[in-house]
């Protein structure tokens, strides 16, 4: 787990915060992974580091490659924020966590 807290995870695939050890290895190896990670920005303009989805390079190809896994492991992640938000919303209190799907995409 990330020292800021941030990491779902298990043996093949990790969503991890900004400052995880292996997305900052990714980051200085790759000029590309570091550009696109320091790229994002709050609506108001301001910095904001995301999390990142890495799969593990050693798993055979066939299961590396499953998009539909990977994406349906994604949304099922984003799903769990967003009805927890709504939740909150309903009850008239500003939610901290996003509750849009949209949200997710890129």
């Amino acid at each position: 787990m990330s020292s800021d807290g941030i990491a779902l995870e298990d043996d093949r695939i990790v969503i991890a915060g900004a400052s995880d050890a292996r997305v900052q290895a990714i980051c200085a190896a790759n000029g590309a992974a570091a550009k696109l990670m320091g790229g994002f920005r709050t609506s108001g303009g301001h910095a904001h580091k995301p999390a990142a989805l890495l799969i593990r390079a050693d798993l055979p190809a066939p299961v590396r490659n499953d998009l539909e896994a990977v994406v349906s492991f994604r949304n099922a992640v984003a799903f769990s924020f967003i009805l927890r938000a709504r939740a909150v919303s309903s009850k008239n209190a500003m939610p901290a966590e996003p509750a849009w799907s949209d949200t997710f995409d890129l």
